[in-house]
């Protein structure tokens, strides 16, 4: 993974970008690898909860009933105007500022206005001039929320909220009568009218008085623009910080570089302006993926939801993490967000990477990157392949295939799945490819309990298939097991079964049990539905006929259980290419240093360190180490100090590679004692190629929990 910075101004956009920090991988144990730099420590809340959403939840709510004479295009060109105080001021919120004073998400919004601070009793001048539709509270009998409207000669309608009720001066009154008189001729003011003064705020937030005024602009329709751009420019000439880029999954933040199954990818940014403490989101957000065309998240020149404020907030920004509130501003952005839906990110096996910028409203921008790491089926020919599109006799498969099914409800069957939710969803509407897929109960029900899989076990048979007579031979499918709070007793279980006509019918004490080769058991908490990809060796069965059997259970409490595989495949591999150059262990001060180099990292994942205290003697696992160019022709160098290895102690050294797909290759051993190096080149070792499971790869944990996962299997 390689993570850099760079910032520039709008001028040097054409240019190379600039490197200004490298972030490179550490052992485990190291801090995040998508970290780019620290998060700010929150300050202690300065308002009560519930006072603060009382406060805001009135902004957030307010609709005018004029809005209808807004005529202003929401993206044309326009006038510029002086700010409306002559005073070095602070901004609070801009117009994309994410807000949420609430507990959960639904009350979350876009600030939708620019919140400019001063000191209470400063006055406040419209500088536009045109007609004054509207002085009000808003919230009445509260006195922070009267409203100066003023519709400008553009036909946009600027909102002053947050005026001091008693400075507004008599003539402004009498203008808002007139119109009210006379909508055609009434109501008209001069540019830079005096308008009254900023209120006094009752709260703090991040240590200062948050007086300020809320100044909306709509357009036509009501929609909400940028105030930027209906202002003279800032001397704001600091970019913005892009403190991480990484994986998200289920719309949950990943803290791993390896990915497998559904998948999208955030961007964790923010903007000071004038200011010290009230972080701003990013103006806008483009990226470009492996080197392609550059892609614009959104440019907060209006609101996505165009005169709603609510609308897409919560498909914006990642919340949680994402907060916005008088004490806590972290922003994290989800980089597939579109208005149309979610935008997909490459499924295809190997490194990707994308490189982020974002901007102010000034032109300031700063870059960072981002690479990871996508599992998918290993390469090789496929043997087997059913995405359940095709509806074949071939591609059939067959339900309770031995008669000793006895769930009730939510049997396996074959066809386009409806979206089930439950504190997330539990049952995905989408497959992973095509339209169709093999799931437990694929309707929804009008209530989240039905069709899931209820009171017992539901099974499915493959087709036969014919295996190669070769030992490298892997099973792969993504599949998911979701559930409320479970057990043990709930599970999805993936079996081979060799396919001799008594065993196919179930008959006969001939018939072989089937050999499980995967499966996951419900647990104690909430598990949301997200595909994932799970391998599974399958080299045993070289030259036999074998079907597959897939199971689901539901245990004895009835929870929700709801299950779905699809994109089936065996595929017959090659072996794993040796690409060790060296493999070294010797002693070093207070620790036993090991290093090794690879030729090429063409197929690598990454490396598993195990020692014994004997040749033959049982392996502990000492270090994961993640390839450093996975997919990559070139070469490394590696070194790692076991600093827990005890003097006098004499030790065996095991170095597992481990590829893209899973499969891995041991190399070793190589001895040290803390008294007596030895060095050891890569022509003296054996290679044993083996192949197991990853379990970490299957629950999408990341390349260290793979590494760690198929260190344990001993």
């Amino acid at each position: 993974m390689r993570l850099r910075l760079r910032r520039t101004d709008a001028s040097q956009m054409g240019q190379p970008f600039g490197l200004l920090l490298l972030l490179l991988l550490v052992l485990a144990g190291s801090a995040t690898p998508s970290a780019f730099a620290a998060p700010p420590a929150p300050l202690p809340p300065d308002v009560d909860p519930a006072e603060a959403w009382a406060l805001e939840y009135v902004e957030s709510t307010y609709r005018a009933d004029y809005l209808h004479l807004a005529t202003g295009d929401a993206l044309a060109e326009h006038a510029t105007y002086d700010w409306p105080f002559d005073i070095s001021f602070t901004l609070g919120h801009a117009i994309q500022s994410y807000q949420n004073y609430s507990s959960g998400t639904s009350e979350a919004y876009f600030h939708h206005g620019l919140d400019i601070m001063a000191p209470n009793g400063t006055d406040v001048f419209n500088r536009s001039g045109g007609q004054v539709v509207n002085v009000e509270n808003y919230r009445a009998p509260s006195d922070l929320y009267w409203e100066v409207a003023v519709k400008d000669p553009e036909g946009y309608i600027w909102q002053y909220h947050h005026i001091d009720k008693n400075t507004i001066p008599q003539a402004i009154k009498d203008k808002f009568a007139q119109y009210q008189a006379d909508p055609v001729n009434g109501g008209f003011i001069a540019p830079n009218t005096y308008i009254g003064d900023i209120v006094y705020w009752t709260v703090t937030s991040f240590g200062k008085r948050f007086n300020h005024i809320h100044l909306n602009i709509l357009a036509a329709g009501g929609a909400y623009v940028d105030g930027f751009e209906f202002h003279t420019p800032l001397a704001d000439t600091v970019g913005p910080e892009i403190l991480a880029v990484g994986l998200l999954q289920n719309n949950t933040v990943q803290t791993t570089t390896t990915i497998s199954g559904e998948y999208g990818l955030y961007v964790r940014a923010r903007d000071l302006v004038l200011d010290d403490v009230y972080y701003l989101p990013p103006h806008k957000v483009e990226f470009s993926v492996d080197g392609g065309p550059v892609t614009t998240t959104w440019e907060f020149r209006n609101l996505p939801g165009g005169a709603s404020n609510t609308d897409f907030v919560n498909d914006y920004y990642v919340a949680p993490p994402t907060c916005g509130d008088y004490s806590c501003r972290d922003f994290y952005i989800d980089l597939g967000f579109t208005t149309a839906g979610q935008r997909t990110f490459p499924t295809s096996g190997g490194s990707h990477t994308v490189d982020v910028t974002v901007y102010d409203y000034a032109g300031n921008a700063t870059a960072g990157s981002f690479s990871w790491t996508v599992v998918g089926p290993p390469s090789g020919e496929a043997i087997f392949f059913d995405d359940f599109e095709d509806a074949e006799p071939e591609h059939a498969w067959t339900r309770n295939p031995n008669g000793t099914d006895n769930a009730v409800a939510g049997l396996w069957e074959v066809g386009v799945p409806e979206g089930t939710d439950y504190n997330g969803p539990k049952q995905l509407g989408v497959t992973m490819s095509g339209v169709k897929d093999l799931a437990t109960g694929r309707l929804a029900g009008s209530a989240v309990g039905d069709h899931d899989v209820d009171n017992g076990v539901t099974s499915m048979r493959s087709p036969d298939i014919v295996l190669p007579n070769s030992p490298h031979l892997v099973l792969s499918f993504y599949a998911y097991l979701a559930h409320n709070a479970s057990s043990t007793a709930d599970y999805l279980r993936v079996s081979v079964v060799e396919s001799a006509p008594a065993a196919a019918a179930g008959l006969g004490p001939d018939a072989p049990a089937a050999t499980v080769v995967w499966e996951e058991f419900g647990t104690n908490a909430d598990r949301d539905a997200a595909w994932q990809l799970h391998l599974a060796d399958v080299g045993a069965y070289a030259g036999q006929t074998v079907h597959l059997l897939v199971e689901a259970a539901d245990g004895a409490t009835q929870n929700i259980v709801e299950a779905a595989l699809d994109d089936v495949q065996i595929t017959l591999t090659q072996p794993l290419a040796v690409a060790l150059d060296s493999f070294y262990a010797e002693p070093a001060a207070d620790a036993i240093r090991l290093s090794w180099e690879t030729l090429s990292e063409t197929d690598t994942a990454g490396f598993a360190l195990h020692r014994s205290l004997t040749e033959d003697g049982e392996r502990e696992l000492v270090a994961s180490v993640p390839a450093q160019a996975p997919g990559s022709m070139a070469g490394a160098s590696y070194a790692f100090q076991d600093a827990s290895a005890l003097p006098g102690q004499s030790y065996d050294y095991w170095l597992e590679e481990i590829s893209l797909s899973g499969a891995s290759t041991l190399h070793g051993p190589v001895s040290a004692a803390m008294a007596a190096p030895t060095a050891v080149a890569l022509s003296t070792l054996q290679a044993s190629s083996t192949f197991r499971p990853l379990l970490a790869a299957m629950c999408g944990a990341g390349l260290l929990g793979l590494l760690v996962a198929a260190g344990r299997r001993r």
